[in-house]
């Protein structure tokens, strides 16, 4: 059994997301290809190991994205996991296929590729515009995991993603209006739309206003979201403003995300949380007060 089949089992039980559920591979047959859910693609390439570069390597001078999403493909193939590819597809609602890559294993081999291809923050091999073709051309792929590692090179770069507003502003966008689901929304919200805003004050701010309002789930929740990591930073009028604005939906994703947001900034300013909370009592949903006030004594159940 290669070394990353063995290493997969031994973190079975890792957990998935952020609901803390531990990873059940359903019970399939082992095989050397690639699972998704419902059918089984056989891999050609030997297993690669983390940081390991591909055979002809030495032979690219120059890596474009067409070539680097290439590298990407022969590294998860050759490390796909069958039985965990099947579980997670379940989990996420088969909403997309996956190699099954658990973040244990797939986070070195990310490593080996940025460091094969040249994708560091103080690398000029790639600019911005190969860095925003790169992740649209990775966006386009069918298994999840590419999506994933999009949104890993985009932070990872992160200087050369966010170079222009307006360019890194249409970037996230299509980032988050396609193929949206929470997974990758919520990482890009935190620390990618996040930081533009921080970088873009003035335009940032005047963007989240119109998104907040858009007619897209995942534009508003991100809009919602964005000052996640801001902790001291965070603007608190900002923040109860576009708490009020989507206070009456009715969509889970939406009245998560404003509890979340709350609860974040509890850590920072219980009290003014608690304030706000019983204050618009009647304009926010249970769920969201409950997210809110979850580390600060929760809401109250009502009959």
């Amino acid at each position: 059994m290669p070394k990353t089949r063995r290493a997969a089992a031994v973190v079975a039980s890792s957990k998935v997301g952020s609901t803390g559920r531990r990873a059940r591979p359903a019970a399939t047959t082992r095989s050397n290809g690639r699972a998704t859910a419902g059918r089984t693609v056989k891999a050609k390439a030997k297993p690669i190991s983390a940081g390991e570069t591909c055979a002809d390597g030495a032979g690219i001078s120059r890596w474009t994205p067409e070539k680097t999403v290439g590298e990407v493909r022969r590294v998860f193939e050759a490390n796909a996991d069958p039985e965990y590819s099947v579980w997670i597809a379940k989990y996420m609602r088969n909403k997309f296929e996956f190699y099954g890559l658990r973040a244990p294993i797939r986070r070195p081999l990310d490593l080996g590729i940025y460091s094969t291809v040249g994708l560091s923050g103080d690398d000029d091999r790639w600019s911005p515009a190969e860095v925003h073709a790169l992740i649209r051309l990775l966006w386009k792929q069918p298994e999840r995991d590419y999506q994933m590692f999009a949104v890993a090179v985009a932070r990872k770069v992160i200087d050369k993603t966010l170079h222009d507003f307006e360019r890194a502003a249409s970037l996230l966008r299509y980032m988050i209006t396609e193929k949206s689901w929470w997974d990758t929304v919520d990482e890009i919200a935190n620390h990618l739309v996040g930081a533009l805003v921080s970088r873009y004050p003035a335009e940032g701010l005047s963007l989240m206003d119109k998104w907040v309002e858009d007619d897209h789930l995942w534009i508003r929740r991100s809009a919602i979201l964005h000052q996640l990591a801001y902790k001291k930073k965070c603007r608190q009028d900002i923040l109860f403003r576009y708490c009020l604005a989507r206070g009456h939906e009715t969509d889970f994703f939406i009245q998560k995300a404003i509890g979340w947001a709350l609860r974040q900034h509890a850590y920072v300013n219980p009290s003014a949380v608690k304030g706000f909370i019983n204050s618009n009592d009647a304009k926010l949903s249970s769920l969201s007060k409950r997210e809110g006030l979850k580390h600060l004594g929760g809401w109250p159940s009502r009959k």
